[in-house]
């Protein structure tokens, strides 16, 4: 992550944090996306300041209202460590309680399309303009792949035609997310 994509008084003390995480070993990757946010929120509701306090913190839960419980439980743990990093040279640096006012995640339930609504979904993107353009094409392609592979919309921009085996039918899908780390996952056409 780079340094110029903090831009709060709290910064430095940030940017050090994510650095400590990844020197641990660990991909901290999405996490450091959390806390730029909160480094956002920062910049535009508390330009000055000089510590964490339960105030901004509260504030920040507040501000995270209309996100969904898991992601709003996600941030709050990520600000949460990051508070108690800062308590270690700062004593008076606010370390929320564990889950205050967090609800528990709660689990995700898929939508799965119909045949019918897969194919208006298909048919629908035959139809975008303007017509003698690949977009149409492009679209139902895509949609057609996530449908029958199964995979992810991220895995499905990563693909490249090195990734399709036109003589074993296999198109091999890099950096799935349950395993971020896995070479090609195998997915039968």
């Amino acid at each position: 992550m780079k340094t110029t994509e903090l831009h709060s008084w709290l910064a430095d003390r940030i940017g050090r944090f994510i650095e400590l995480r990844r020197l641990s070993g660990s991909d901290y990757s999405s996490q450091a996306r959390l806390l730029i946010y909160f480094d956002r929120f920062l910049v535009e509701h508390y330009p000055s300041g000089s510590t964490v306090t339960r105030q901004v913190v509260d504030h920040y839960l507040h501000s995270l209202a209309r996100l969904r419980s898991r992601v709003r439980y996600n941030r709050f743990c990520v600000v949460r460590q990051l508070c108690e990093y800062i308590a270690r040279t700062d004593p008076h640096c606010y370390v929320p309680e564990p889950l205050r006012c967090v609800t528990a995640p709660q689990g995700f339930h898929p939508y799965i399309f119909s045949g019918e609504e897969i194919e208006s979904l298909l048919s629908a993107a035959s139809a975008l303009p303007p017509s003698g353009s690949l977009r149409p094409h492009t679209y139902r392609t895509l949609l057609g792949l996530l449908y029958t592979a199964g995979i992810r919309i991220g895995e499905a921009f990563a693909l490249t035609l090195k990734d399709f085996q036109a003589k074993s039918d296999l198109l091999y899908i890099a950096e799935g997310k349950f395993n971020p780390y896995l070479t090609h996952q195998k997915i039968i056409l």
